[in-house]
């Protein structure tokens, strides 16, 4: 019994083990696709984001922010967890998922999410710490120079400071800050877009994140971020971004946030936002064009971009109290437009013949994936009261055989 105690804590330290740099691994692809320098790993980042986790376990909490009053308690903000782990900025950046069933579905949840993927693609940070506690996964973000000049006691000159960047610090004089904030966006692109250029398999839809940006909507098409480097571009002025579907002349309608009017504050300068009002199609190329002007001269960007091919076996539903017909253990996927009525896939109760199970899988918010196993004309209806909701039929052993009226129905 030791033995496999001691066997199964070996394969726990060596799962973790591989999602540190499994992790750093993946958010420096995505830095990559845009031609960001690449994150390195660091130790004190990594034990201030374990501390959070299992904070948010212990007290089966949600969010970034921590009660002084609760187990595990190690600093209200991201922050002052990352000094408390000897991390001695304050300038850290952190980004949550919880409740994603695969770090690599958590990541791609992230980046879809605006405010959580610029966090990623931050021209300023070089290093990162991870953890992963279950479903739980905190990523915390930082800069070694800055991190370095608040190891050293720096004379309180000039007559711009920093309050409180570093521990013990009341006062860190602004002028090296800014001088190593340049340094690290020298290194930079002079522009990036998300989703970059020819990307293929993007989401065609968004829903939310923790600020929402577009709260008024529960579904969104895909967002879209345009980052210029503040070094190159000191004053941008936007004077045109819009998406349109390949070939169309018609942009679709979207809501568009720079700096100033950012409704959560969380845009820095140079950074826009793009979102679309409504989902887009799945397997359709779109088209960004983008225009700035700064010191007199024009920047005009242009890319494409291609959502994710609809799902084998799509079935639109149309309506309520239709039946559809499906084969046994042939996976369909049950598609519900959103309307302004039932934006989302509605929350349903099953019944079924006997002898008939049915196995779920979400997709997206607005797609169900479906495989029936059971006896021919078996059924399964779904419903979502007050509406009766629709059914799946099995189809019959023989072809033209018919099948007996679902009861109820």
């Amino acid at each position: 019994m030791k033995t496999a105690i001691w066997c199964s804590l070996l394969l726990l330290l060596a799962t973790i083990a591989l999602a540190e740099p499994e992790a750093l691994d993946q958010v420096n692809s995505f830095r990559q696709m845009v031609g960001l320098t690449p994150l390195v790993w660091n130790e004190n980042l990594a034990q201030a984001a374990k501390a959070h986790a299992l904070y948010l376990q212990a007290n089966q909490a949600k969010g970034h922010s921590e009660d002084a009053t609760l187990p595990g308690f190690t600093g209200a903000a991201p922050a002052e967890r990352a000094l408390a782990a000897g991390y001695l900025s304050r300038m850290v950046w952190e980004n949550l998922a919880q409740g994603q069933t695969s770090l690599e579905q958590a990541l791609e949840e992230l980046m879809s999410a605006p405010y959580h993927r610029l966090g990623f693609l931050r021209l300023d940070a070089d290093e990162l710490g991870f953890y992963e506690k279950g479903e739980i996964r905190v990523f915390l973000l930082g800069n070694r120079r800055i991190n370095s000049l608040c190891h050293t006691e720096l004379p309180a000159r000039g007559d711009k400071f920093y309050f409180k960047l570093c521990q013990g610090a009341i006062k860190t004089p602004a002028a090296p800050v800014e001088q190593l904030t340049r340094q690290a966006q020298e290194q930079q692109p002079n522009s990036l877009v998300w989703p970059p250029e020819g990307s293929r398999f993007v989401p065609p839809a968004f829903y939310a994140e923790e600020p929402d940006p577009l709260p008024d909507r529960a579904v969104k098409g895909y967002p879209l971020t345009v980052q210029l480097n503040p070094l190159v571009y000191p004053q941008p002025q936007l004077l045109r971004l819009q998406i349109l579907p390949q070939g169309s002349k018609t942009p679709l309608q979207a809501r568009l946030y720079d700096p100033a009017g950012d409704p959560n504050a969380r845009l820095l300068a140079g950074e826009y936002l793009l979102l679309p009002l409504e989902r887009m199609d799945w397997g359709t190329t779109y088209v960004v064009e983008a225009e700035f002007l700064n010191e007199g001269r024009n920047l005009r960007l242009n890319w494409q971009f291609t959502t994710k091919p609809a799902p084998e076996n799509l079935i639109k539903l149309k309506g309520d109290g239709e039946w559809i017909w499906v084969q046994p253990h042939r996976l369909v996927h049950l598609f519900h437009p959103p309307t302004e009525a039932n934006p989302l896939f509605p929350q349903f109760q099953t019944s079924s013949s006997s002898g008939v199970k049915a196995v779920f899988t979400w997709v997206d918010w607005n797609t169900l994936a479906v495989e029936m196993q059971g006896t021919p004309c078996g059924w399964v209806k779904f419903r979502y009261p007050p509406l009766r909701g629709f059914g799946l039929r099995l189809h019959p052993a023989r072809e033209g055989a018919a099948c007996p009226q679902p009861e109820g129905d």
